[in-house]
């Protein structure tokens, strides 16, 4: 039965923060969704709380669980299975305001089709209310996801909110002995034909832990380093500048090299007469990285 929202939580050992998740989403005042679960290997008590948040029945609740892989598989796996139009990746240590779900479908009902749209960005905030990096440039603004943040100066973290269909179109790329590819490869594929809606309201109040994905960002990157070469690589679709292209692909040759990639100039989707500038500056970032080991 296709509903209008999958609300999608990847999960890993957050049996002491799930609840306050939980909690929300049986508050929502709009009711046409499912709350789907990939628990991504848990060995906590995670998956006896949610059975029996199941047996409870206040919501409509998925839950898989998968040998543990990385959020991206488990991001894959969700898009794979989720029955909802809109697909709204919602972390389980993060709730969505109690009205947030209502709010969301009113915007959609405004641009249902518009055949340009992939999706929505919304603010998010700390639990204090305020707003995780900056506003967006304007309610109702539309602009591509890689706009937004290189051509509109938005900051911070924002609500991830696509039409399903669309994400199954653009899968997160599953590398063997990696499990981590970061958020932007994927939306930056879809920025290059689609653009969001934007609702510059605050619908989800984020709570940063200290073993989260945001704060290990640079450890994930370093220890999947193609999956953030390849990220590095494609940004190359876009117009960087002359400095922003040699420091862009002086990363590119660092994490190819930790990859252990070998055609490295032969794969860079655009290799221009100074990327020689990028190779010597990306050498020298191994060689401090390794000083530094």
């Amino acid at each position: 039965m296709e509903m209008l929202f999958s609300v999608f939580t990847p999960t890993y050992n957050r049996a002491s923060t799930i609840g306050r998740t939980y909690e929300h989403l049986c508050k929502q005042t709009y009711r046409d969704f499912e709350w789907l679960i990939v628990d991504d290997g848990s060995t906590d008590e995670t998956e006896s709380l949610i059975q029996q948040w199941i047996k409870e029945d206040k919501i409509r609740i998925v839950y898989i669980k998968q040998p543990n892989g990385g959020k991206h598989r488990a991001f894959n796996r969700g898009v794979k299975e989720a029955r909802g139009k809109i697909f709204i990746c919602l972390d389980s240590d993060d709730y969505y305001e109690d009205d947030a779900l209502t709010v969301l479908a009113s915007y959609y009902s405004e641009v249902q089709n518009n055949q340009s749209i992939a999706g929505f960005s919304c603010l998010t905030a700390d639990q204090q209310g305020i707003v995780i990096g900056t506003h967006l440039p304007a309610d109702k603004f539309v602009c591509s996801h890689y706009d937004l943040y290189h051509n509109h100066q938005v900051k911070g973290d924002k609500g991830l909110i696509y039409y399903t269909d669309i994400l199954r179109q653009y899968p997160f790329p599953e590398i063997e002995n990696e499990k981590f590819v970061t958020e932007a490869l994927v939306l930056n594929r879809i920025a290059r034909k689609y653009k969001l809606y934007c609702v510059d309201r605050i619908l989800c109040r984020v709570f940063y832990q200290s073993d989260g994905l945001s704060n290990k960002y640079t450890q994930l990157c370093q220890n999947s380093p193609r999956g953030y070469a390849l990220y590095l690589n494609e940004l190359n679709y876009y117009p960087l500048g002359v400095w922003g292209y040699i420091l862009n692909n002086s990363r590119y040759v660092k994490f190819a090299r930790l990859a252990g990639l070998k055609m490295i100039r032969q794969e860079a989707i655009s290799c221009r007469w100074y990327f020689f500038l990028s190779e010597l500056l990306g050498y020298m970032m191994i060689w401090k990285w390794k000083l530094m080991q």
